[in-house]
């Protein structure tokens, strides 16, 4: 697969004397691939010359739709598609409707977004008739009325969406929901459906203007529900089952005064739920199977060529795609000359499935793999921020691996799309960053080869200046096999490392291991939490004279079934001396409630004290809390601090910066800052944006830089078409950076 290299241009904008302020800026420039996610339901149309593929999309969340527009050869014209915020549990639709393509969906109301030719959003959805049914539906334009079918009625809407005439009743008998095949020969439209009962196939022909032209005609006796229809700008081609005689073809002419016989088609195999299209020439019909018979595996897509008759051509199926998983039955379109099938498949050697396209007319290639539409940079997740004094390290999750980026001061990128360090394991806690006062330390969950599947911690250090990982592939953390969350602390001479392990339902322990700046172990505790107590996700900080560390005390369902589930957790805390002596043989109850939950504690210093923050509540409104403490005692109460989720904390040189994140109506997120003062101290109840736009933002990670200065690295779902709405990782100032990612230049090699 080609990748292209997005070179990324900021913009640098001084704040004030001697200190760089950028713009959010992106960790990394970009590499394309596949985008991630599940996606379905193809639909195409042509508006003449070009095609647009519309398809259900769930790269993040939450799902949309997204289209991309494919020239006639079927080259991609839109490199990350064309993002369009609308979501249907049912597959929509797209036409082709004078000057501008129209996109139908349905959720008990039927909605338009119209998208110009040039794939631009052109207004804003619109509804066009209310109370519709919720199943699935098609729809059709011949250029001057647009007809929508459910499986029992349709309605005729002008171009510009306005309603005609509405819940035309379609004789259908039986319950089975499924649309009929509808299409237009240019100025009437045809209706092709199967019954549950006798007549098992009927057609019936509608005017320019989608009025009945007639009665229905019985068209088969014996039909299961697979039809297929085109037309030839005339006439109209039916494909479909019989029950007794095998595939057959039926041509019925576009007045609706001839029906012809039946010709068999021995080629294509009963219920092959085939496509089919006109070429100019000859009608093409495209069936999905296996390249060896009586496999799954891999698979083709072929066609045959027929004549306005309805005869096949006197050659053999010819493949048209080969190698791949053809899932569902491919959507296809015909500008008059050239045909396009889109599909969602996989090829060969490819984890997911994939939105394709490709040219299908013409010479048929047998090695063709089509082109793929489904493109986005590549996603990156779970950020963790630390900061050399000269340089920014940003540890993110990427392709099932780690990478790392540092990043000057003024915004500068010093290691283009990342250094890769090693595999990482999906599902499992964030990579985490520290800077010991000489190098960068990395610390993240992989597989533990050493001691087969269980996963393992491993550290490595990053020289600051040459971006250099001194300890390949990681070291791995002594007794740390089954971790499933730690944090990393320093003070200055030795990194400290706490972690969590899960042996099975209940059984979490906490850990602590101290490492000198070789990453040289000094000793391992495995006595930090009581043995009864189940405890997990630990975070830990210095404070001069003592080490932290705070855990969640784990009640879980024992009558659930399926996986454990957590009901709620306590937050208790230890201490530790500087050489790791153990200074509370019983945790410290932080905060503990019977019936609600505190969790996830994140911890900071001023160099006395330390500034406890944590969550309240299992499900929203959740609730940001803290409290201080100082030689095992606490300073205050506990404090509300805002509505949200906590993510991060860090003593700036004044205070304490948190950021969390906070949930929208939608349940979508943004994410802000708040500060807390020393033990004692009024809170502020400040509140400033880390990132608030109208994408999804989680996991802000923050570092402070002196001076009262402090940076945040968050994820963001980047709906812009250079990002094609992937997961994405950006650092800005929350006081000083202002907008989103600046210009860029895209260079092919």
């Amino acid at each position: 697969m080609r990748e292209i290299l997005v070179l990324l241009i900021a913009q640098i904008v001084l704040a004030v004397p001697g200190v760089a302020a950028i713009a959010e800026q992106p960790v990394s420039n970009v590499i394309y691939g596949s985008a991630p996610g599940f996606r379905d339901y193809p639909q195409i149309a042509s508006d003449g010359q070009n095609f647009l593929v519309l398809w259900h999309d769930e790269r993040a969340l939450p799902a949309v739709m997204y289209a991309a527009r494919v020239n006639r050869e079927g080259e991609l014209l839109d490199p990350t598609g064309i993002r369009i915020p609308i979501f249907t549990n049912h597959p929509a639709a797209v036409v082709f409707a004078r000057d501008s393509y129209l996109i139908l969906w349905s959720d008990r109301n039927l909605y338009a977004q119209r998208v110009s030719r040039d794939g631009q959003l052109i207004e804003t959805q619109r509804l066009l008739a209310s109370d519709v049914l919720s199943g699935n539906f098609t729809a059709v334009s011949n250029g001057s009325r647009i007809v929508v079918a459910w499986h029992d009625r349709f309605s005729v809407f002008t171009t510009d969406g306005a309603l005609i005439q509405s819940n035309v009743r379609i004789p259908v008998t039986g319950t089975q929901d499924v649309p009929p095949r509808l299409v237009s020969n240019g100025s009437g439209f045809l209706l092709a459906w199967s019954n549950l009962f006798a007549p098992m196939m009927q057609t019936w022909l509608l005017d320019s203007n989608g009025q009945p032209l007639g009665s229905t005609n019985q068209t088969s006796i014996s039909t299961a529900p697979d039809i297929a229809a085109a037309s030839d700008g005339h006439d109209y081609m039916v494909l479909y089952s019989n029950n007794t005689a095998g595939v057959e073809s039926i041509r019925i002419s576009g007045d609706g005064t001839r029906i012809g016989q039946p010709v068999g088609l021995p080629a294509i195999p009963f219920g092959a739920n085939g496509a089919l299209a006109w070429d100019g020439n000859y009608y093409l019909a495209f069936i999905g199977g296996p390249v060896v018979a009586h496999t799954d595996w891999p698979q083709a897509l072929r066609r045959i060529r027929i004549d306005a008759e309805g005869k096949p051509l006197a050659e053999p199926m010819q493949t048209v795609v080969g190698a791949f998983e053809v899932a569902r039955i491919p959507a296809v379109a015909s500008n008059g000359r050239d045909v396009i099938v889109a599909w969602r498949g996989r090829r060969v050697l490819e984890d997911f499935q994939n939105m394709y396209a490709a040219k299908v007319s013409g010479a048929a290639d047998p090695n063709a793999t089509g082109t793929l539409l489904s493109r986005s940079a590549v996603p990156q997740g779970v950020p963790s921020i630390a900061f050399s004094g000269r340089n920014y390290l940003v540890a993110r999750r990427e392709r099932s691996a780690l990478y790392i980026n540092r990043i000057l001061p003024n915004g500068d990128h010093l290691d283009d799309s990342g250094t890769f360090v090693s595999p990482i394991l999906n599902g499992l806690a964030a990579p985490r960053v520290i800077f010991d006062g000489q190098n960068y330390v990395l610390a993240w969950i992989a597989d533990g080869a050493i001691n087969g599947l269980s996963p393992v911690l491993r550290v490595a250090r990053v020289q600051p200046d040459s971006g250099a990982v001194l300890d390949t592939l990681g070291i791995v953390v002594e007794r740390s096999g089954g971790v499933s969350s730690f944090d990393i602390a320093t003070n200055g001479q030795v990194t400290a490392i706490v972690w969590s392990d899960d042996h099975g339902w209940g059984s979490g322990r906490i850990h602590a291991t101290r490492f000198n700046h070789s990453l040289q172990i000094l000793d391992v505790r495995d006595d930090l939490s009581p043995k009864e107590m189940s405890a997990g996700n630990p975070a830990i900080a210095w404070n001069g004279t003592e080490w932290l560390i705070a855990f969640d005390e784990q009640f879980w369902c024992s009558i659930c079934s399926g996986p454990p589930a957590r009901l709620r957790a306590n937050l208790q805390a230890v201490r530790l001396s500087p050489l790791f002596t153990l200074l509370d043989p019983q945790p410290i109850a932080v905060a503990r409630d019977e019936l609600d939950s505190n969790a996830g504690a994140r911890l900071a210093s001023d160099g006395n004290e330390f500034a406890i923050v944590w969550t309240r509540g299992n499900f929203d409104p959740t609730e940001v809390r803290a409290r201080h403490m100082k030689n095992g005692a606490f300073l205050d109460d506990i404090a509300g601090l805002a509505p949200g989720t906590a993510s991060s904390i860090v003593w700036d040189g004044g205070r304490y910066a948190i950021a969390y994140e906070s949930k929208r109506a939608d349940r979508t997120s943004d994410l802000f800052l708040t500060h807390l003062g020393r033990g004692g101290e009024r809170t502020p109840q400040d509140q400033a944006v880390i990132s608030a736009t109208t994408d999804v933002e989680i996991a802000p990670s923050l570092v402070a830089i002196g001076g009262g200065n402090i940076t945040a690295a968050y994820v963001r779902v980047a709906t812009e078409p250079l990002y094609g709405g992937a997961s994405r990782i950006f650092v800005r100032d929350p006081f000083r950076m202002r907008g989103r990612a600046s210009h860029a230049t895209i260079a092919e090699p």
